[in-house]
């Protein structure tokens, strides 16, 4: 069974492993992976991620299992924008 990717709950998988205090900080760069244009902006958001939040691994290591998941997202969206 094809399990289809929901970016709200990877969110809240990510956001689960960060500090209360830095969650904000945290959300302002996952934005960068979501709200991209297309996969190459999505891809310098993750490694903007990688980088910065290194020391919260396992919230980047959410968005790093899905990256599959993220780049079908961003594939069938550029296709569903040229169907309209």
């Amino acid at each position: 069974m094809k399990r289809s990717l929901n970016i709200s709950r990877l969110i809240k998988q990510s956001v689960d492993y960060i500090p209360v205090k830095r969650q904000d900080d945290f959300l302002s760069n996952l934005k960068m992976i979501y709200l991209s244009n297309n996969i190459n902006e999505a891809r310098i958001g993750l490694h903007f991620l990688q980088k910065n939040w290194k020391c919260h691994y396992r919230a980047v290591r959410v968005w790093e299992r899905q990256w599959f998941k993220i780049e079908e997202y961003f594939r069938n969206r550029r296709t569903l924008n040229f169907e309209v």
